[in-house]
């Protein structure tokens, strides 16, 4: 470059020998010129090593590796989905996309329930435009958790319902985080609000109860065109078949024996329990609303209005801060558990076979 720059002041004093006379005076134009020419030189070189231009240009050298999980299956299953991955991603230092298609298990979008500023989001699959080196696993079809390679230096596509599992471990304290990081969008947040505004006392004097025990897959998922459960169903429905009214109810008791004062908010996917709980603990147990609670046990449990539902009892129930009793074998038990601020003592298992958490 500083070569250039002479080569043209010199071309230039030559240029001006027919109009300046004084030698002095035509390599003083030469070096104004030089001097200019070097202003210009340094501006250009200035604007190219400004940080964000580097960054920039660093980018485009190396681009991040990207980690793509497709959401499946219900609201808890997409939530544990999404959330390990974001802690993958975060140790693998990859960019996540998230896949999250409305279909008969979640008729709703992301972005209906949750803000998704600053997530990348689509609610189309995009496998088929993805490159042709990534790696694509599908728990789904395999009926099974598959581990993901992720130190292979390639793109990454999983289709999972589950938390994935990868070569790579990754702190599930990060799984939390992002869970807790994740906010809902205003229209449901709004809704939560005025549902929790409702109760007699403030969410974190509560001991939440989310008892999950429907069996029948047809009355879970109205909409699905398998006849049974696919893929782990004996194994689901024996789980669930534990979560009784009557188990559940025994270790509330307990509970009660140790918290006086201990008060419970239900979330159930079969809303008779309710009546079952109150005629055995009277006012002590709350629910954010029976009747949507019921409503929502019909063909329209897996519309928006039902999920928008399923998310402010889930943030509310997240938010009590005296205990949780929880139905094993429940993904949406899972979330609340692993978000709730309670004394880990004081969470417990409500189904038949709790004898492993006392």
């Amino acid at each position: 470059m500083p070569s250039k720059i002479i080569s043209k002041a010199r071309r230039f004093i030559r240029s001006t020998k027919w109009r300046v006379g004084n030698k002095q005076l035509r390599y003083l134009c030469g070096l104004v010129l030089l001097l200019t020419l070097a202003i210009n030189t340094y501006r250009k070189l200035h604007w190219h090593l400004r940080p964000e231009v580097l960054q920039l240009m660093k980018d485009d050298r190396v681009r991040k590796r990207l980690l793509t999980v497709k959401c499946s299956s219900g609201f808890g299953n997409r939530l544990r989905a999404f959330a390990s991955a974001a802690a993958l991603a975060e140790e693998t230092n990859m960019k996540l996309q998230i896949v999250w298609v409305k279909d008969e298990h979640l008729h709703a979008g992301m972005d209906d329930i949750f803000d998704t500023s600053g997530l990348t989001v689509f609610d189309f699959d995009i496998v088929r435009s993805l490159g042709a080196e990534t790696l694509i696993y599908d728990d789904v079809a395999a009926r099974t958790i598959n581990t993901v390679e992720d130190q292979l230096g390639k793109d990454i596509y999983i289709n999972t319902p589950f938390l994935l599992r990868s070569v790579t471990k990754y702190s599930f304290a990060r799984v939390i985080y992002h869970l807790r990081q994740l906010k809902l969008s205003d229209k449901v947040m709004k809704y939560h609000n005025a549902l929790v505004n409702e109760l007699p006392l403030p969410l974190k004097f509560y001991t939440a109860v989310h008892i999950r025990k429907e069996t029948n897959f047809q009355r879970d998922v109205p909409h699905s065109k398998h006849s049974v459960l696919p893929g782990g169903a004996s194994v689901v429905e024996d789980f669930r078949e534990r979560c009784t009214a009557t188990s559940f109810i025994q270790v509330m008791r307990r509970h009660l024996k140790n918290h006086r004062g201990a008060t419970f908010l239900l979330a159930t996917d079969t809303p008779e329990v309710y009546g079952r709980l109150q005629k055995e603990f009277g006012d002590r147990v709350h629910t954010l609303d029976p009747e949507m609670s019921r409503y929502c046990r019909t063909e329209v449990t897996r519309e928006f209005q039902c999920i928008a539902f399923a998310a402010a009892e889930l943030h509310a129930l997240a938010k009590t801060h005296a205990g949780v009793i929880f139905s094993h074998f429940s993904s949406y038990s899972d979330i609340i558990t692993w978000m709730s601020s309670a004394n880990p003592r004081n969470i417990f298992n409500g189904c038949v076979d709790n004898h492993d958490t006392w």
